[in-house]
């Protein structure tokens, strides 16, 4: 079937399309030509009358800038902005819980880098070069996990204190248990200068106060940002693992001096960094929601407190670099059989000057006998002792027990009641000259 058409649609003609838009619109035509063009086409323009704002009608004035205005109306919110520290609002501890959560979680990373530091450290101080440490330091992870079990500790959440100060730990064990195998190393070469190694192994103001301000940047870091804080993380890697690594250095080295002393100064810094990160997170907004979280922050906190005055005991610093404590005198009978191996014994006995006849029967003249050099083995309470650049100064290297030193011809001097004599080492390579406690150096009498 055929639809009938509609009566309308013959009347009805259909608009051309208009091939030229500048044909149909005429730019240069005036303002009335172009409102008449307009009513033709169906349309009443406004008035300009209607368009115009009624005089009585007042057009409220645009606010002046803030910079404009003065420092007393400027917002509040522009003063937020730029202070350094922005306490988050209770409406956002919740986000940034979770964000600081899942950054401080322990990663795979976490412990690989943690290994390689621990290696390095470890084979700077057995060549003692600052610049393996510095390098050793760079290797270091983002100590995210430690500042997450902080917080943990902060907020009551035993949990993610157990998982964060779990990866931290183990971290550390690394660290100590490298150090210990790079000392086990060190006995090979022996013997050696360890500077850097009883550096290290100090408790100093400076190390401290470095790790404060690492600890205090990358809390608040963590809390207001997402970036890395790689910087403060450094100078909270070098008051952390420096000290825990010579720890276990030392214990697999021997050296007196160097454990369990670089393991205190672990603990100080330690303490110190937690005491100082819980007080930012309470400041920040950061608190246990329960009377236990209450309690486990102050058990916390009262057990960091009772390290540091135990340990540092603030004001009592071990300001010089190694002063050990006098031992008891040991008598020659307490000298050790000599062992093979090392340097040869010279006899103690004074050798006889010859005459040497001339065939005229005229005796030459003798030369002056040279006194015998007088030596020693070391033997202290330890495995070893020091030989220091001066009284009480400097350790220059150190000589396990056994090990033979000749005694200069210099008198004994007397340092904070501690008696030093002058001593020479003789090694392949050079020869030491330096001081030692004169209590950890064993004689023999010559026989008549």
């Amino acid at each position: 079937m055929t639809r009938p058409e509609d009566p309308e649609d013959e009347n009805s003609q259909t608009p051309e399309p208009q091939d030229n838009f500048n044909e149909a619109v005429d730019f240069d035509a005036s303002v009335s030509d172009i409102a008449a063009s307009v009513e033709e086409d169906g349309f009443t323009p406004l008035n300009r009358s209607e368009l115009d704002v009624e005089p009585t009608q007042s057009v409220p004035p645009s606010p002046a800038p803030a910079d404009d205005l003065p420092a007393a109306s400027r917002p509040t919110r522009r003063r937020r902005n730029r202070s350094f520290i922005i306490r988050p609002s209770e409406d956002e501890i919740d986000g940034r819980l979770d964000s600081i959560a899942r950054r401080a979680t322990p990663t795979f990373d976490f412990f690989a880098f943690a290994l390689l530091s621990g290696a390095l450290l470890g084979i700077g101080y057995i060549i003692d070069a600052p610049a393996i440490l510095l390098f050793g330091l760079l290797a270091a992870p983002i100590l995210a996990p430690w500042i997450g079990a902080i917080l943990g500790i902060a907020v009551g959440e035993t949990r993610f204190f157990g998982q964060a100060m779990g990866g931290l730990l183990t971290a550390t064990a690394m660290i100590f248990v490298t150090g210990i195998l790079a000392g086990l190393a060190s006995r090979i070469f022996m013997p050696l200068t360890f500077n850097e190694a009883f550096f290290h192994a100090r408790l100093w103001w400076p190390d401290i106060l470095l790790t404060l301000i690492g600890t205090a940047i990358i809390t608040i870091s963590l809390i207001q940002s997402e970036e890395k804080p790689i910087l403060a993380s450094l100078m909270v890697a070098y008051g952390l693992f420096l000290p825990i690594s010579v720890a276990g250095f030392g214990l697999g080295n021997g050296v007196s001096g160097l454990w369990p002393q670089a393991f205190f100064v672990f603990l100080v810094h330690l303490s110190a960094s937690m005491l100082l990160g819980l007080a930012i997170f309470m400041y920040m907004g950061f608190r246990p929601i329960s009377t236990s979280g209450y309690i486990g922050a102050g058990i916390a906190a009262v057990i960091c407190l009772a390290l540091l005055v135990g340990i540092a005991g603030f004001g009592t610093l071990l300001s010089n670099r190694m002063t050990p404590a006098a031992t008891p005198e040991l008598t020659p009978e307490a000298l050790p059989s000599p062992t093979t191996g090392g340097l040869p014994t010279p006899s103690l006995q004074p050798s006889p000057t010859r005459l040497v006849l001339t065939p005229t029967a005229i005796a030459s003249p003798t030369p002056s006998p040279q006194p015998t050099p007088a030596y020693g083995r070391v033997q202290s309470p330890g495995n070893g002792a020091v030989i220091r650049s001066t009284p009480g100064g400097t350790a220059i290297t150190t000589v396990e027990n056994g090990y033979l030193v000749e005694i200069q011809p210099v008198p004994p001097e007397i340092v904070n009641g501690v008696a030093w004599i002058r001593v020479l080492v003789q090694t392949p390579s050079r020869d030491i000259d330096g001081w030692m406690q004169q209590s950890l150096i064993a004689t023999a009498t010559p026989a008549p």
